[in-house]
């Protein structure tokens, strides 16, 4: 040491000759010139205090040498006492923490264990004390509590929770039993997210023991799960976690991460612990009351600089999934992982796997929700890894949680005009209603109770972009697993959500979607041949890898042009084996027919993989099918393949895309209407759009444009009876 000064013990110091001086530790290495160096370096590498500088440097040249090195944080100011154990000077060296520091922090730090486990909490106290923290008995004395359990999900984790929330003491959930140890995140009350909040997320992750800690005909016949013990190395990593947050906040995830330790693999892991605004035990009141005021949607649209398969962004992919990219987690995620799936090459389609269900009290809805997952599309990585994150946040927004703008009354109660007849919306029609017995347990084809204009339901404002007015929609209807008053009478569906940057460009999504299905739903319900699409000279890379992706497939791919009389550019892909069996398709809808084109083609990719699982009743049935015995998905030969593009454009250049939905729902005596569904604890804008009348390519076959658009188009010389329909239905 020289003057009390010595190199950060994280270094190994290295002299080379003639005037260098080399340090390394485990992460980087750094290289000193100068001959200044080369002399001081052995007094600062040896643990002999020197009062003199080395021979042949002076006591003012020394002393600018250690400023120099101090600011570069690559010497310290040797401790007159020794860490903990004796041995962690270099550990802390390398937070970049003087050891006194370090003492000094944990000797005024004192914690206070609660144990809720089956396993003592002895050697966690003792590993405590090996590192130099005092456990104290009474809370009152604490600096933080922490509480040992068998499982996050413990309900009496809820009553500490509530105490922590009033007496606002810091703690700190932890799991050392079982193959995964769990630390964390510090609990801090009104400082970031509580144990509700995090229950909140890993509940829908962990939903077989939501499931079986919370129902009734779940017996419990064995759990010996914490009785063997804490493994020592997961009590280990978890003291020496917390004396790392304890030491040095800041530079510690524990503060807003929940860690794991999977003893049985290598991995370690940080979780993000996301606040939940509406949480109901922290979160905001005004984010909660069912009967707050609405805000009126702000839906200024911005420049659209990303051009992607799935049309304008704000922003790119890659900035999408980074964004996204803490929301994915097994423990603490709205999604628990998200994974390529084998495509050709070229091609791209990623799974995103979460919960769609809301506490699952049976079986069967235990069952469908563990069977969730979002499905993306794109044609880069990027964005089909988005495509499935944003998807996931779309599920997960439409959730009922119980904290949604709502009042109770019958629809017969409003003013006309001031709701939405939820029959509009749905879709069925009588003759589907009669026969609901027959409608079988898919969701595609289930048929609610027919609904009563006087019954009392639960209703939710929602913007009209039309009438620049608030009007109301049927809860049930907006939201999923909704249980409130009358909702057998009421079935939602997925049709129209949408994600974005921003809300408009999520309300132009989910716009286009709804236009996509209404044109689908057209021509395929009444068989109509439509005229083909050749690709030409497209200029997209992308279609050209696409096609030779089918064509190594044994596959073949034709586009067809389905565009209803709303103008926008809507496209099928329909792609089938030489034999003509297997037949299966995509489509898109865009303003640019380009767009429209490749986001067919991209979700025709991405539905490959139906070939390849194993097949529902309906949906093996219709892989049977031959392209001979379904003219309708080839191209009618009485009209002219037309270059893609050739295609018309849905928009002026004028024109904004929420300006040209306006206009076009406007000139078809339809209403364009948003429900903002962001939650706030992702902050992803998610929304979904209404357009009362615009069809679904589910089987609802209530009057109206399914029979009327056909007609008005020269399509078809009389509408089909609704027996005549096309029998079978998408199976997408």
């Amino acid at each position: 040491m020289y003057k009390g000064w010595s190199f950060a013990a994280r270094f190994s110091v290295h002299r080379v000759a003639p005037d260098s001086v080399v340090l390394a530790s485990d992460a980087r290495k750094f290289l000193l010139r100068g001959t200044d160096y080369f002399e001081l370096a052995p007094a600062l590498a040896d643990q002999v205090l020197r009062s003199e500088p080395p021979l042949g440097l002076a006591g003012t040249t020394a002393d600018e040498v250690i400023e120099r090195l101090q600011g570069l944080g690559f010497v310290e100011r040797h401790p007159e006492v020794s860490s903990p154990d004796g041995a962690g000077t270099a550990f802390w060296s390398s937070f970049g923490v003087p050891p006194e520091m370090v003492q000094a922090r944990l000797a005024d730090f004192r914690v206070a264990l609660v144990d809720i486990s089956a396993a003592s909490a002895a050697p966690f106290a003792a590993a405590l004390d090996r590192l130099g923290i005092t456990v104290v008995p009474q809370v009152k004395d604490a600096s933080m509590v922490v509480v040992l359990c068998d499982n996050y999900l413990d309900s009496r984790l809820s009553q500490i929770n509530e105490t922590r929330l009033n007496d606002r003491r810091t703690w700190l959930p932890l799991k050392l039993t079982g193959a995964a140890a769990l630390v964390g995140p510090v609990i801090r009350p009104r400082a970031g997210a509580c144990w509700c909040c995090i229950e909140h997320r890993m509940s829908g992750n962990q939903e077989v023991m939501s499931f079986l800690t919370g129902s009734a005909g779940a017996e419990l016949l064995r759990d010996d799960t914490g009785r063997a013990g804490p493994a020592m190395v997961a009590v280990e990593f978890a003291a020496l976690e917390l004396v790392k947050f304890v030491v040095n906040s800041t530079g510690s995830q524990l503060g807003d991460h929940l860690l794991s330790f999977d003893l049985l693999g290598p991995a370690i892991a940080a979780h993000f612990a996301t606040r939940r605004p509406t949480c109901p035990a922290c979160g905001d009141l005004q984010h909660r009351s069912p009967l707050r005021a609405p805000t009126i949607p702000d839906l200024t649209e911005t420049e659209k600089p990303y051009v992607t398969s799935g049309g304008m962004r704000v922003r790119s992919p890659a900035d999408t999934v980074a964004r996204l990219s803490r929301q994915i987690s097994p423990y603490t995620g709205v999604v628990s992982s998200v994974e390529p799936q084998p495509r050709p090459n070229g091609t791209f389609c990623f799974v995103a796997r979460h919960r769609f269900s809301r506490n699952a009290g049976s079986l069967s809805s235990l069952r469908h929700g563990l069977l969730s997952k979002s499905s993306g599309k794109g044609s880069t990585r990027d964005q089909a890894m988005a495509s499935a994150l944003c998807e996931a946040v779309e599920r997960y927004s439409g959730i009922v949680v119980g904290d949604e703008i709502r009042q109770t009354r019958a629809f017969s109660d409003f003013a006309a005009g001031d709701a939405i007849d939820p029959r509009l919306l749905m879709q069925y029609s009588e003759r589907q209603y009669a026969h609901r017995a027959r409608s079988g347990g898919s969701s595609r084809t289930f048929v609610p109770q027919p609904f009563a204009a006087n019954f009392p339901i639960e209703w939710t404002p929602i913007w009209s972009l039309t009438r620049q007015r608030f009007v109301f929609a049927p809860t049930a209807l907006m939201y999923f697993f909704s249980d409130g008053p009358g909702h057998v009478q009421l079935f939602p569906s997925s049709n129209g959500m949408a994600s974005g940057n921003t809300l408009a460009e999520a309300v132009s999504q989910g716009f286009l979607e709804l236009v996509e299905r209404d044109a689908f739903a057209i021509w395929w319900f009444n068989s109509i041949p439509r005229r083909g699409l050749q690709l030409g000279n497209s200029g997209d890379p992308y279609l050209k890898v696409a096609v030779e992706a089918f064509e190594a497939s044994g596959r073949s791919l034709e586009l067809l042009d389905v565009t209803s009389d709303l103008g926008i550019p809507t496209v099928v892909a329909v792609s089938a084996r030489a034999e003509g069996d297997q037949i299966i398709f995509g489509s898109g809808s865009h303003f640019d027919p380009q767009i429209a084109v490749t986001r067919a083609v991209t979700e025709a990719i991405q539905h490959l993989q139906i070939t390849s699982e194993e097949p529902s009743p309906l949906r093996r049935q219709w892989l049977a099918q031959r392209l001979a015995d379904h003219p309708y998905l080839m191209a009618d030969p009485g009209q002219a393949p037309l270059d893609i593009r050739d295609l018309r454009h849905g928009k002026s250049d004028d024109e904004t895309e929420l300006q040209a939905a306006l206009r076009i729902t406007g000139q078809a005596g339809l209403e364009l209407l948003m429900l903002d569904l962001t939650r706030p604890d992702i902050g992803l804008p998610v929304v979904r759009v209404v357009v009362p009348g615009l069809r679904h390519f589910w089987p609802r076959f209530a009057e109206g444009r399914l029979y009327d658009v056909p007609i008005a188009a020269g399509w078809l010389p009389a509408p089909r009876a609704e027996v005549d329909l096309n029998p079978f239905f998408p199976e997408q």
